[in-house]
């Protein structure tokens, strides 16, 4: 009687193994698949035609034109003149300005321009013509000496002012933008003695002042660190004789009384940070931009140091800029003042840097400050050339600085509405960034919070872009600066989950050739199996016959 393969209890036992193998593997595969939530990738693709348009809230300017014509049937303004009378300084003006225009100025992006005519200015001599006075506050003022202005001489006037207060922010020298800075002022004694080593006096009042006028666009957090020995790259130290026993720098201004000073080149300290791997000077946390700034101490022999810039130049203030990395500053003790058992010490015994050196050192750290958050320098408006001529003579810019915060308020607005546009094409392209990740890999994880981020930016860019439209959208600059930052911070949070940096996320070819060494022994070795026994029957059957 023939043997049929069914009835074989080892062939039923190698095709159960079969069964399951065949059966297991498409669980197995499918299983060990990333899970994706539903990914808004049309969204995505929707917004990005935002990135070829401007996104930066426009501005409004009032032009008031004061001249003998209509100066008697403007009480208001007409008071704007009579201030001018005993000031002494362009601060004096600018303030009396400020206080009669204060009702005016409350809103955001909205400012005045007077052209004013003035027959004399004998009273005023540190009042030109023609000269345009940017204020510390949200207006500017011109003084003319020409009572029939034309339509068009005003309007060309108005649209130099409109591309001053429109200027393009560089962003060439500033440290990686970010919504949080991590300030760290370091205080470094080159060669401390025991009657020669400084410590800060760690009084943040001269830069809280400057990074609390920041606040609505940036987070600052402040360290102070102080750093004992260091040596300077052997030879970059030279001794040079004053002429007319006279040191040109500022900043040496109380040991002038040499004969000699000594000069190092900016290169050289640069390279004694970067041989000082172990200072520190970098910010572990990636969220987070580090800029440091230095003030170096040399030894008592190398006193008065001067630094020579990277164009050759002796710098003015004794300091330096290092692009996206912070600022530098020698300072020179006054080494005869010094009296170590009078002068303010700390717990440890290390002198205080008196409170008008620390005011200095201050003043040069805020205006570095200013270059590494990308705020435009005053020379670069006051070099700025307009094409408008009155009376033969072309307009000019003078630029009135905001000695107690740093920075004014148009120079303020100026950075938002710079910053707005910066952090919805950063969001932009970090959501275009993670809709090609999640599209070409296909084995990368989006878990819900991850979508849900990204939704929660698109919404945030849109309400932006929404409000950017309408014609007042100068008015609401904060409320679009915080949409604008939380659509960077959901989308950068997003793209750096830390599901999306799983190790797990490779292609279905690296899991096979992962898993297939296992697999594959034991699906050889059941079909071998199953042929052998197949074989076997078939052997006896024909045997049988």
């Amino acid at each position: 009687m023939t043997k049929r393969l069914v009835e074989s209890k080892r062939f039923l036992i190698i095709l159960s193994f079969l069964f399951f193998l065949m059966l297991c593997i498409p669980i197995w595969w499918f299983s060990t698949g990333a899970y994706q939530s539903k990914f808004p990738h049309q969204d995505i693709q929707d917004l990005l035609h935002l990135s070829s348009t401007s996104l930066i809230p426009s501005i409004f300017i009032e032009t008031i034109y004061l001249s003998s014509n209509n100066l008697q049937n403007n009480k208001e303004y007409n008071n704007l003149l009579n201030i001018l009378t005993n000031k002494n300084s362009l601060n004096e003006i600018d303030e009396s300005f400020h206080l009669n225009l204060k009702n005016k100025q409350q809103k955001e992006n909205y400012y005045y321009l007077f052209i004013i005519y003035q027959s004399s200015l004998n009273n005023l001599s540190f009042i030109k013509y023609n000269e345009l006075y940017l204020s510390k506050y949200r207006y500017s003022f011109i003084f003319i000496n020409n009572n029939h202005l034309q339509n068009n001489e005003i309007n060309k006037i108005t649209n130099f002012y409109k591309n001053i207060l429109n200027y393009k922010i560089n962003d060439d020298l500033s440290n990686k933008i970010n919504l949080k800075y991590s300030l760290t002022f370091n205080l470094i004694n080159m060669f401390p003695t025991h009657h020669y080593k400084f410590q800060w006096k760690m009084n943040e009042k001269y830069i809280r002042i400057f990074t609390d006028k920041l606040s609505n666009l940036y987070d600052f957090t402040i360290d102070w660190r102080m750093i004992l020995f260091g040596n300077f790259p052997k030879n970059s130290i030279k001794k040079i004789t004053n002429q007319n026993n006279m040191i040109s720098n500022n900043n040496n201004q109380n040991n002038n009384n040499l004969n000699h000073h000594f000069e190092i080149h900016a290169k050289d300290i640069q390279f004694l940070l970067n041989e000082n791997q172990d200072w520190k000077f970098v910010n572990q946390d990636a969220n987070v931009t580090s800029i440091q700034f230095l003030s170096i101490i040399p030894s008592k022999e190398e006193v008065p140091l001067t630094i020579r810039k990277y164009d050759g130049k002796l710098s003015e203030f004794n300091s330096f800029i290092i692009p996206r990395w912070g600022g530098v500053v020698l300072y020179n003790p006054n080494i005869s003042s010094i009296n170590y058992y009078n002068d303010e010490k700390d717990k440890d015994g290390f002198l205080l840097i008196n409170d008008l050196d620390f005011k200095n050192i201050m003043e040069i750290f805020t205006m570095q400050l200013r270059t590494l958050l990308a705020i435009p320098s005053p020379q670069v408006f006051e070099e700025m050339k307009s094409d408008i001529v009155i009376d033969n003579k072309e307009i000019s810019v003078k630029y009135i600085p905001s000695m107690r915060d740093g920075i004014t308020d148009w120079e303020m607005d100026q950075l938002i509405r710079n910053r707005i546009q910066y952090f919805l094409f950063k969001a932009l392209d970090t959501l275009r960034s993670m809709s090609q990740v999640v599209t070409n890999m296909p084995n990368v994880y989006v878990l819900d919070v991850v979508a849900d981020l990204t939704r929660q930016a698109i919404h945030n860019i849109l309400e932006a872009y929404q409000i950017l439209q309408t014609n007042e959208s100068g008015n609401y600059v904060n409320q679009i600066l915080q949409k604008a930052k939380l659509a960077v911070y959901c989308a950068e949070k997003a793209f750096s989950h830390e599901s999306m940096l799983s190790l797990l996320h490779f292609p279905n070819s690296q899991k096979i050739a992962v898993y297939l060494p296992l697999v594959l022994p034991v699906f050889v070795t059941v079909l071998v199996g199953f042929s052998r026994e197949r074989r076997i029957i078939r052997e006896k059957n024909i045997k049988k016959d």
